[in-house]
């Protein structure tokens, strides 16, 4: 027997236009014992993890050897992070555009390609990247949800973390996880 709300999402996720910024899902293939999603091919890392590999974290050398490290906000860092969560911003609001709320917005559920450097290609210039929107394994078209458990706790809004109504608006909610993920890029 398919699992139909998984069924309904693979439908959420089908009824997505293209769009350079989501994962397109081609076709999806159904049997009594399984759901098969045919998906675009998208070979990236996570932000923060793109975000430490491009631009690494570094010690400050009179702090002692337990203290963090930091990341430096350099220009072209800043750069990087406003392209990046420019695209992550795009994403989701092309999804709210048609009423579809992602509900676990994270930064693993995003993943950053490399696009090459500048039209120059020299290796001093900054990253061009593309982001992309993945897993809607928990989305939903419900302006008003009940589920207050979706979604991941650091991400997760407010209102759902800490069970302050019975229900909650999960437009509002991808918009609250993108302002956290943005703090932590």
């Amino acid at each position: 027997m398919i699992d139909t709300s998984k069924h309904i999402q693979s439908s959420i996720h089908g009824a997505l236009p293209i769009h350079p910024n989501i994962v397109t899902l081609y076709s999806t293939l159904e049997t009594s014992s399984f759901q098969l999603l045919i998906l675009e091919y998208v070979h990236g890392l996570d932000p923060l993890s793109f975000l430490s590999k491009t631009y690494p974290y570094v010690r400050a050398g009179s702090l002692p050897v337990d203290t963090p490290p930091k990341v430096e906000l350099s220009l072209p860092r800043t750069r990087l992070i406003a392209s990046i969560f420019t695209q992550m911003c795009d994403a989701v609001s092309q999804c709210h555009k048609i009423s579809v709320y992602h509900r676990d917005i994270k930064p693993q559920n995003f993943l950053v390609l490399d696009a090459g450097r500048g039209m120059n290609q020299d290796v001093s210039s900054e990253p061009r990247v593309v982001v992309k929107l993945l897993d809607f394994s928990l989305a939903t078209t419900a302006v008003d949800s009940t589920d207050l458990s979706c979604g991941s706790v650091p991400y997760m809004s407010y209102e759902c973390r800490n069970n302050l109504a019975s229900t909650y608006k999960p437009r509002a909610a991808d918009i609250w996880s993108l302002g956290i993920v943005l703090v932590n890029m």
